[in-house]
């Protein structure tokens, strides 16, 4: 490629990067700011919501059946709406949780007008008391994620925005890393790392912010978008899960129906939990869906100290299972896409991943706003020129 040939593309490709980060920068500070508060909800909630979460732990004493900690549970979040799904933790000191679950999105445009009602109550699995009931619609960490999921906006208006900003933000990561590609040895150095004096100026740190930053999180972006992108479009996650051979069953005729009754029909709830308990021991969370109204259908997920999961749905009409997803039935990269949620927030990596998710998302938010002072300065200093070089794109800096 001539010199000619590669400063025009250059400069076609500093165009695309600049107005395409000025279209979607605003939406990427929002998504980085509430990712990395996100990073850090596993730990964080249980210190401020320590009297709801944990209870004393009873050496021995046996729990109250699950299904009489539901009956428990509805009486005090009333009879209006109904408990869609409870969770129990892994670790025997802390609390059950029961939530209702009720939205319409048809006629509305916001996540406040589409989520009628959305509480939870905690119950003490060995008293029968409830601790205490939280509005979750309005709880302050429900709020973050509203705002990273779709801006709190319903699904259909929210997402596509975040998919689209989300979709430019890999073109700008692609367009950043080819404007940021040195030409020669010399310059490499400039950009690999801060080579900063006392006598640097601002102007200078804040290009360096941008351009060593960005690229050394590139990486990390790329992945971040992808697993969003998951969530965002029906088209991208579906094309992801039939890559990895994932196969979807939507035909109930399609369903296998296991003979063996596994479940006690008098207590099912119960029986689901005992069930668990014994495929997963050491579990870490355990998610029970209700039955839809019309349905006998319950939903389970397992989810093991090392982000395993494994899911079974079961007929609490005849104590049956009717459908199994296991963990170790699933090929590798079935694993990997199973695990979108932890690699999004870093927490399959541990601590050092959250940590890790947690600056990636203050960068990213920090390179709309580094990357408009740039061309902010630069639009100033061709204003003062006597004689402005009409659409310059010169990236280095002067």
């Amino acid at each position: 490629m001539s010199k000619k040939t590669s400063f025009r593309f250059k400069k076609a490709v500093g165009q695309l990067h600049l107005w395409l980060g000025l279209f979607s920068g605003l939406i990427v500070v929002i998504l980085g700011i509430t990712g990395s508060i996100y990073a850090f909800i596993d730990e964080i909630k249980p210190v401020v919501y320590h009297d709801r979460f944990f209870v004393e732990d009873q050496d021995g004493q046996q729990t109250i059946a699950l299904d009489s900690l539901l009956l428990v549970a509805q009486k005090g979040l009333g009879d209006n709406y109904p408990v869609k799904y409870l969770q129990v933790q892994g670790d025997s000191d802390r609390t059950y949780s029961f939530t209702t679950y009720e939205a319409d999105d048809s006629e509305v445009l916001t996540y406040f007008g589409e989520v009628e009602d959305n509480r939870t109550a905690f119950v003490d699995q060995y008293s029968g008391k409830v601790l205490d009931i939280e509005n979750t619609k309005l709880e302050f960490f429900r709020l973050v994620l509203g705002i990273h999921w779709s801006l709190l906006l319903v699904d259909r208006y929210g997402q596509n925005i975040i998919g689209i900003a989300t979709l430019i933000f890999v073109i700008i990561l692609i367009s950043g890393i080819i404007l940021w590609w040195p030409k020669n040895k010399s310059a490499t150095k400039q950009r690999v790392w801060f080579r900063w004096k006392p006598t640097t100026k601002w102007k200078r740190k804040n290009y360096d912010l941008h351009n060593i930053l960005g690229f050394y999180f590139s990486f990390i972006f790329l992945i971040l978008a992808i697993t969003g992108l998951m969530w965002a479009f029906e088209w991208m996650d579906d094309g992801v899960r039939e890559i990895a051979g994932f196969e979807t069953v939507n035909d109930e005729s399609q369903k296998r129906i296991y003979g063996k009754k596994e479940i006690d029909t008098r207590q099912p709830l119960q029986g689901i939990l005992d069930y668990a308990k014994e495929i997963s021991p050491d579990s870490r969370d355990i998610f029970i869906g209700l039955p839809e109204e019309g349905s006998s259908e319950a939903l389970m997920f397992v989810t093991e100290q090392s982000y395993a999961r494994n899911k079974v749905i079961f007929d609490i009409s005849t104590g049956q299972i009717v459908e199994k997803d296991f963990w170790n039935d699933r090929n590798t990269a079935q694993k990997i896409v199973d695990l979108q949620y932890e690699i999004h927030v870093g927490s399959i990596l541990g601590l050092p991943g959250k940590i890790l998710a947690f600056f990636a998302g203050l960068i990213a938010a920090s390179l709309p706003i580094t990357g408009f002072y740039i061309w902010w300065g630069r639009r100033k200093k061709r204003k003062r020129s006597k004689k402005p070089l009409k659409g310059s794109t010169d990236f280095s800096l002067s």
